[in-house]
């Protein structure tokens, strides 16, 4: 399921991808930018973590779901 993610994501033009259970966020961003930070982060989890990760005035994309089965509700008659 996750490397189907990071598939999704490449194909909608993301350039690079991090899996956070397997990687250290942090460490990747900053070797990657250089100590800099990133320009856009994509959020789906809702993490603190993403928003240290942006440059100063960089951008957050935050795109979280409920997950789980919808209640129905029921009447009492």
């Amino acid at each position: 399921m996750v490397a189907k993610k990071v598939e999704q994501a490449r194909a909608l033009g993301c350039a690079h991808t991090i899996l956070s259970r397997e990687e250290n966020f942090m460490e990747w961003v900053r070797q990657l930018t250089n100590d800099r930070g990133a320009n856009i982060v994509y959020d789906s989890v809702g993490s603190d973590t993403c928003l240290a990760a942006r440059v100063r005035r960089g951008h957050l994309v935050a795109a979280q779901a409920l997950m789980g089965r919808e209640k129905s509700a029921s009447r009492a008659s």
